[in-house]
């Protein structure tokens, strides 16, 4: 491997300036970590030495957030503080604020080196984590190999019974609820059967009132043929119509959702949540949300103008519109119980 890191979170410590009143409750934002974290992950280093800021016992890293929160400047290289009345810390080493979107959210590290030293051969202690980066020419089966052997030399066949070091990778690292994860891959796949019946069910019912209503422009449709335009111009016609209707939706889901994500992450702000509709315009999110969108149109458009397209103008002047109507019906009873089934099936 290249490098590891151990890390290990913290829940209700409280930091304190020294000097000072001041006392601040932290949980989930805090860890015990080293240098290496900021070689092993991407982080948006502002001051000191970060190949060597958590290196000493006392070594503290801050996010510019926190800086402000504790100090009200940004300049606190150099600074104290003391984490649950018994350790002093030295700021030596100042970062951007994590984003939000990040398991590794932290905004206060310290030096690992501060418990560590009565620790390093325990084995037992399955509170932190140790991230590694391995070479490009290892595989993961290669890495369970060694955790394998280490479970047999250093752990007993009754500790082996009840715990054992397994690798996982990071992108599974929410995902598996064994090891911590909080947001398991079968929750994903059902929300994301949700979205796509309710969308199936939002184009259906557009389906059926664009037919339902076909009647009404059987004598337009007539008139538009009678005078040489085509089938396939009828068809690009409505098409283009049914395009405005949803890029009008998109437009008004798009200002609604914005005016409720505030009221959404301060109701999850527990997790730090920061969403925005502007996570639409990155490359990956706009991609597929431009295919869904091109899909809505083509899915509720195109049967209703194939219908609305194939009038006659002899058969609109000899009022059989209602007769070829007809002929559809079967297919919009079909939708129609798609439609009802696809919300019911969800409760």
């Amino acid at each position: 491997m290249e490098t590891a890191v151990r890390l290990e979170t913290l829940f209700g410590q409280i930091i304190s300036l020294p000097g000072t009143t001041r006392k601040f409750e932290e949980s989930r934002n805090i860890c015990f970590t080293e240098s290496q974290f900021f070689q092993v992950f991407d982080v948006d280093w502002k001051a000191g030495d970060k190949h060597k800021a958590l290196d000493a016992e006392d070594g503290v890293v801050l996010s510019e957030r926190y800086a402000l929160k504790y100090f009200g400047t940004t300049d606190v290289i150099g600074r104290t503080l003391r984490i649950n009345n018994q350790q002093e810390l030295t700021v030596n080493g100042l970062i951007g604020d994590p984003p939000s979107n990040t398991r590794l959210g932290y905004d206060i590290m310290v030096s690992y080196n501060l418990i560590a030293q009565g620790n390093k051969a325990d084995w037992n202690n399955t509170s932190s984590l140790c991230f590694v980066a391995m070479k490009p020419q290892q595989t993961m089966g290669q890495l369970q190999q060694a955790l394998q052997k280490i479970n047999q030399q250093y752990l007993s066949a009754e500790q082996t019974s009840l715990l054992h070091f397994q690798a996982l990778p990071l992108s599974e690292l929410s995902h598996n609820t064994q090891y911590g994860g909080t947001v398991p891959r079968p929750l994903l796949y059902v929300l994301t059967v949700i979205g796509i019946l309710l969308v199936a069910a939002a184009c259906i019912n557009f389906i059926n009132m664009a037919t339902a209503q076909s009647i009404k422009r059987s004598k337009e449709t007539g008139i538009r043929k009678a005078v040489g335009s085509t089938r396939s111009q009828l068809v690009i016609e409505f098409l283009t119509e049914t395009a405005m209707v949803t890029l009008v939706a998109v437009m008004m889901s798009v200002i609604i959702v914005q005016l409720c994500l505030p009221w959404l992450n301060n109701a999850l702000s527990v997790l730090r949540a920061d969403m925005s509709v502007l996570w639409l315009f990155r490359p990956h999110f706009l991609s597929w949300f431009l295919v869904l969108i091109v899909g809505v149109i083509l899915l509720s458009g195109l049967y209703p103008a194939l219908v609305l397209s194939r009038f006659t103008p002899i058969a609109v002047l000899q009022g059989r519109v209602n007769s070829i109507r007809t002929r559809g019906a079967s297919l919009r009873k079909v939708l129609v119980v798609t439609q009802f089934l696809s919300p019911n099936s969800l409760s």
